[in-house]
């Protein structure tokens, strides 16, 4: 019994626990249903929230160029730069350029100490004045002696002409006493010779057979020219015969015939022609064939009618004329005739008279004519001998004058020892000239100084360059560019280089080189057009045009959003903005290039939609075309 009382009296305690935490649960319960509901309530009583407000843009289409952007520094172009070294070996003494500065074609840059130089062409000088005096004095003495040659020649040739003129009026003069000396003793001859006085009788009687021949034919040439004249005139005054005009009726008709046939022909080739089945040549052969035998046809019309219509009174009259004409003739050729034969009738009169006076006295007037001509003879030997004898003597002094020739040749070869000496001269002095020319520095083009390699005092070579001269019309830009780059570029790619500010240039791609070992960069040259504004060393950026895209979507870069490793656009549609995911292509400052997820003219977020879900509404405040 102990035992049980001990046991059970905690019992009270836990049902009072038991009590204590069910009702504590009740109130919480209470509590929270009450907080739900009144929560809930005021759920119902909240507004609902606004459109958010956003500008926006439309997506559009524009040119899209790919850029490479690097930056370089203008260079010579190739070939357009120059080291230059003296052209002799010297102290410079002085250099008259510096670093930077613009120099033209041909000024001077610097000076190689030229004191041994100037004194060769001093004594150079000196030898060519005195090389020239003696050239001078040998000149003279080759005219002198050419003048008294020249006079000597020119009296020995007046002298052979004088002598030969004199032998040949001797050798004239005895000519023409012979001639006529021989002439005398021919007509003495001839005088006293009977058989040829009878054969100019015979002569003289032929002459006038043929005069009567000559007369009788030129009479019956008259005779038939008349009679042919008469027929005619006949024949015109009684018009024409009724075989001539069938024969000129039936030309007519025949001529018709071809004309129509040629009519037709140019019918059917028109018409093969407008069909395509003839060339133009053929068609214009039928006309041509139509337009020949339509003027035959009005040839043969024409001819018809003048037999139909017979002579006319002109034609008559004409006819008329012309018999007698012929009689005129004829009895001209009878006159003429009649005339020639007298003629040849005194002739043989003449003869036979001449033939009758011939006397024994004529034998002693050819022996005297034949002493006469052994006369003449003698005189022109004599005239020939004296004669070349005086020619003979002038030659010889002719030749004596021109042996002074050989004086002159000789004077002549010492002059021409004299100016090839005094040549020499001249090239020496011209050497030494060139001598001191290459002490001389000269810019060989025009450009800017960019390195000054010696200073005055320093010894220089042909080997040592003394400044470092780059065009300025000709400069090139080198821009240095990573491999992977580089490899997008290609040559003739364009390209603009811009200057700190200055302008922009308009650029392009001349060649690619290879990667440099040290810097890893590889290096494109471009060539520029305008650059005045540059100058070699001068260190600029260049933007190069890889690819160029003639119509592209494009929209501002505020439009871009990155959400969930994505690159979206909200787009504005309805009042609601939808979130769409794009490519992106080029992007500068001013626009992005969507190359995929929009389209041209889609409504697209700027500002605003940094904090807006999908789906939320929107409300535009502003849009940029």
């Amino acid at each position: 019994m102990t035992q049980s009382k001990s046991k059970f009296p905690i019992v009270p305690f836990i049902v009072g626990g038991i009590l204590i935490v069910g009702g504590l649960g009740f109130i919480a319960w209470h509590r929270s249903s009450s907080s739900a509901a009144t929560a809930a309530a005021s759920a119902d009583e909240a507004p609902t929230p606004a459109p958010a407000p956003v500008k926006v843009v439309r997506a559009r289409l524009a040119p899209v160029e790919t850029l490479v952007d690097a930056q370089g520094a203008f260079v010579a172009s190739q070939g357009g730069s120059a080291r230059i070294a003296p052209a002799s070996a010297g102290r410079l003494s002085q250099v008259f350029v510096r670093e930077g500065e613009r120099v033209q074609i041909g000024q001077l840059l610097a000076l190689v100490d030229s004191r041994s130089a100037q004194a060769a062409v001093r004594s150079a000088q000196a030898a060519l004045g005195a090389a020239g005096a003696d050239t001078q004095s040998a000149s003279l003495g080759t005219q002198v002696a050419q003048s008294d040659a020249q006079n000597a020649t020119a009296q020995a040739q007046t002298g052979l002409k004088s002598a030969q003129a004199d032998r040949d009026t001797s050798v004239q003069s005895a000519r023409a006493a012979l001639t006529q000396a021989l002439s005398d003793t021919r007509k003495a001859s001839l005088a006293a010779n009977t058989s040829d006085l009878s054969n100019a009788i015979t002569q003289a009687r032929l002459g006038v057979t043929v005069a009567r021949t000559d007369a009788q034919s030129s009479v019956q040439a008259a005779q038939n020219a008349l009679a042919q004249a008469q027929t005619d005139y006949d024949k015109t005054r009684a018009g024409a015969r009724p075989q001539e005009i069938a024969a000129a009726q039936a030309a007519l008709e025949s001529a018709q015939a071809t004309q129509s046939r040629a009519q037709i022909e140019v019918t059917r080739s028109q018409r093969l022609y407008d069909k395509g089945l003839f060339a133009r040549r053929q068609l214009d052969d039928a006309q041509t064939a139509l337009q020949v035998a339509t003027q035959s046809t009005e040839s043969a019309r024409a001819a018809l009618d003048l037999l139909r219509a017979g002579a006319v009174a002109q034609d008559v009259e004409a006819a008329r004329l012309r018999v007698t004409a012929a009689q005129n003739t004829l009895s001209a050729a009878k006159q003429s005739g009649d005339a020639k034969v007298a003629q040849a009738q005194a002739q043989l009169s003449l003869a036979q008279s001449a033939l009758r006076q011939t006397a024994p006295q004529r034998g002693e007037d050819i022996r005297a004519s034949s002493s006469r001509v052994q006369a003449a003879r003698e005189a022109l030997d004599s005239a020939i001998k004296s004669g070349d004898a005086k020619v003979a003597q002038a030659q010889a002094t002719l030749r004596a004058a021109q042996s002074g020739a050989l004086t002159v040749a000789s004077k002549r070869a010492d002059e021409r020892s004299k100016l090839e000496a005094q040549n020499a001269k001249v090239a020496d002095l011209q050497s030494a000239q060139v001598a001191v020319s290459q002490t001389e520095v000269r810019s060989p083009l025009n450009g800017t100084v960019v390195k000054r390699l010696l200073n005055t005092g320093e010894n220089a070579d042909v080997t040592t360059p003394v400044v470092e001269i780059a065009s300025s019309s000709a400069l090139d830009f080198v821009a240095q560019l990573l491999p992977f780059d580089a490899a997008r570029v290609a040559p003739g790619q364009m390209a603009r280089v811009i200057l700190d500010g200055g302008p922009t240039l308009d650029a392009r791609v001349e060649s690619i080189g290879t990667v440099d070992a040290t810097t890893g960069l590889q290096s494109v040259r471009l060539s520029v057009a305008g650059t005045a504004n540059a100058t070699s060393g001068v260190v600029a950026k260049v933007q190069i045009v890889v690819e160029r895209r003639l119509a592209s979507v494009t929209i501002p870069p505020t439009a871009l959003l990155s959400r969930g490793g994505k690159t979206v656009v909200l787009v504005a549609q309805g009042g609601v903005a939808h979130e769409v995911e794009v490519t992106v292509g080029t992007k500068t400052n001013a626009f992005v290039e969507v190359r995929k997820g929009l389209k041209p003219g889609d409504v697209v977020i700027t500002q605003g939609g940094y904090e807006l879900e999908d789906g939320a509404e929107v409300q535009l405040t502003q849009t940029t075309k």
